[in-house]
């Protein structure tokens, strides 16, 4: 489905100069056996100098720089092997302390409560807005990854009910128990 726009919306044409940008890219990579690697980046970058609180001037500069990856098996749910943290870029040395906050994700399931429990794991000082923020966009193309990695051999028919029920059903419009598309797919097993 091809949904590229033929003229400039209304916003588009009222953006002027860029002045900060986050970026955050999320790729799966196969390891061994029943495993992937889930590595997820996110960047922020200013691009114009700001007046800081303790009135300082700060130039345009990379602001955050951090990396998760997880170690996932490849079954349903997805177990998380191992989890590692890096971060080449912060604003302050006290962010470094937070590296250790995701260690709690060892042998936790990718599943239905994820996101809650991610949450309630990190918020406040136990933990990074950022990384918390990066883990939460993950989570869903984590799935989709260990998804793709599973389906390269074909998924036997019995697992897919499963698979539906649990992660996809009612996920989105498109995935909604009574829509077409999930008939369709129901209508191959």
């Amino acid at each position: 489905m091809d949904t590229k726009k033929t003229s400039q919306s209304p916003l588009e044409s009222e953006k002027g100069t860029e002045i900060h940008s986050r970026h955050i890219h999320v790729s799966t990579f196969e390891c061994d056996g029943d495993a992937v690697i889930v590595e997820g980046r996110l960047t922020d970058r200013r691009f114009v100098e700001i007046k800081l609180i303790t009135g300082e001037k700060s130039p345009p500069a990379a602001i955050h720089d951090m990396i998760i990856r997880l170690k996932a098996r490849v079954s349903w749910p997805p177990v998380i092997l191992d989890v590692e943290v890096e971060m080449p870029q912060i604003p302050h040395e006290d962010c470094l302390e937070t590296r250790k906050s995701l260690v709690f994700l060892k042998g936790k399931t990718i599943s239905k409560g994820f996101s809650a429990m991610v949450q309630e794991e990190t918020r406040g000082i136990k933990g990074c807005r950022h990384l918390s923020g990066l883990l939460l966009a993950m989570a869903p193309a984590a799935l989709q990854g260990i998804f793709t990695g599973r389906a390269e051999d074909g998924i036997p028919k019995k697992e897919v009910a499963g698979l539906l029920n649990t992660f996809f059903s009612d996920t989105c419009r498109a995935w909604r128990k009574d829509g077409e598309v999930m008939k369709r797919v129901l209508k191959t097993l």
